[in-house]
């Protein structure tokens, strides 16, 4: 799967490049960059990605408490079976 796959099917915008303005983050130990998303739209572009190889897909998410929801910490894990 190729970056332009990935924009196409995750709706992930992604550059092959260290990029650190306009809400990018380097991707450590890769030459690619990928722009802000909010949660729901990365579990969704996630698990796009993951459907359209037929991945097995394994999501950690910890909570980071801007908001103060009284989450701050908290971790969970989300597992979805590859589809066959």
């Amino acid at each position: 799967m190729s970056i332009f796959d990935i924009r196409r099917v995750g709706k992930v915008n992604i550059v092959e490049r260290k990029l650190t303005e306009k809400g990018f983050k380097p991707v450590p130990g890769h030459n690619i960059s990928v722009q802000y998303q909010d949660a729901n739209g990365a579990f969704f572009a996630i698990y796009a990605i993951g459907d359209r190889l037929s991945l097995e897909v394994d999501l950690v998410v910890e909570q980071h408490d801007k908001e103060k929801t009284g989450w701050a910490g908290k971790v969970w894990r989300v597992k979805i079976p590859r589809r066959d």
